[in-house]
């Protein structure tokens, strides 16, 4: 049996998964979350060895390989699902509860376990005809049935719940969370193609060419997730851990600040920067003028863009260059440079990139226009 580059770039990728998986399990001072990334990516990587086998018609050959994935196919499910709490910033834990969300893959392995213990001959009848009724355990419509509805109230989930959290400001300061729900809208893509292939196969009876092509462009989309996962580790070394940390900031962040009184901060930072001019110190940090605020920095960012729609830099800049504005009409004789280090900027360039775009014009200028308005 020869297999062409499509089948080897597929079986090539599912060991990737399964080896970067294996990986992780060396890594120290592992949470919950880290395991269910780690079952994920086994998952996965199960997912893509299972296509190969289809691909080149393995199961034929092997037939006791046939719905070895099933199982694992369905784990991912819950397994995506865990993956988006961590991301929406929810604690993970596995507690009793969580048994619940296994109920529907324990119920598939031991309906699985009779076709598992059936002869060669037995399973080729049962992929061959799969609604024969006359086989010995005419099970496969019923399993069938019962993965697309779970699968499908799923992604319903993932749809419902992963709306809110795309659209939180809070992401345009993560940028690692961006990269994640990039990579998790992938899997969200992934798997509503495999739901409509399932049914349209299973339910409307698409020849099974046609769930071949969905597997096949399901296959290449796992292939070019790997390795976009591989640039992020290269460029993140501690990408996995981040996933945690990620949740864990984003959910501290939003629920401290219900706990403030977040008018009495913006009171006392009005006063920072209109009385003490704290801006002008080139030092300035977010952290340092969170420490002055006596609140966290996660939670100044966070005021700074629900409530005035505007990241740190921007805001610290803007009251540099109203200040500006006073200093190029109040002391004429004054150069330029002098002003933009008084007010707090460390680069006269960086002085000009801000002061021209609040004023489509440079400070020199803005001087003269001033100068001859006057």
């Amino acid at each position: 049996m020869i297999m062409g580059l499509y089948e080897y770039i597929i079986f090539f990728s599912g060991v990737l998964y399964i080896f970067i998986a294996s990986v992780q399990l060396f890594e120290r001072k592992k949470m919950t979350g880290h395991y269910i990334v780690i079952g994920l990516l086994v998952t996965v990587g199960i997912w893509q060895l299972y296509h190969g086998c289809m691909a080149i018609g393995l199961l034929n050959k092997y037939p006791h390989l046939t719905l070895t994935h099933v199982p694992f196919l369905y784990l991912t499910a819950p397994l995506l699902y865990f993956f988006f709490k961590i991301l929406a910033g929810d604690s993970i834990r596995l507690t009793k509860k969580s048994v619940f969300h296994m109920l529907p893959f324990i119920l598939l392995t031991v309906i699985l376990l009779p076709f598992y213990f059936q002869t060669a001959d037995e399973k080729l009848a049962l992929i061959n005809n799969p609604y024969d009724k006359s086989l010995k355990y005419p099970f496969y419509p019923f399993i069938i049935l019962i993965f697309i509805v779970t699968i499908s109230l799923y992604a319903s989930t993932f749809i419902i719940r992963s709306f809110p959290l795309l659209i939180k400001k809070e992401l345009a300061i993560w940028k690692m969370t961006v990269v994640t729900i990039i990579n998790l809208a992938i899997d969200y893509f992934l798997v509503f193609l495999y739901l409509i292939g399932l049914i349209m196969v299973q339910l409307f009876n698409f020849p099974d060419v046609f769930y071949i092509s969905i597997i096949k462009i399901i296959s290449l989309f796992l292939v070019a997730q790997i390795f976009f996962v591989l640039v992020i580790m290269a460029r993140y070394p501690f990408y996995f851990k981040q996933i945690s940390d990620e949740g864990r900031r984003i959910r501290y962040a939003t629920s401290r600040i219900d706990r403030l009184n977040v008018d009495d901060v913006l009171e006392k930072l009005n006063k920072l920067m209109d009385v003490d001019k704290i801006y002008c110190d080139e030092d300035i940090s977010l952290n340092g003028l969170a420490r002055k605020l006596e609140i966290s920095h996660y939670q100044l960012s966070q005021i700074l863009n629900e409530r005035l729609s505007k990241n740190f830099n921007t805001y610290i800049n803007e009251f540099r260059i109203r200040e500006a504005e006073k200093m190029l009409i109040a002391d004429p004789l004054r150069s330029v440079t002098s002003i933009s280090y008084a007010v707090g900027f460390n680069t006269i360039s960086s002085f000009y990139n801000s002061f021209s775009k609040m004023h489509n014009m440079s400070p020199v200028a803005f001087r003269k226009n001033m100068k001859f308005n006057n």
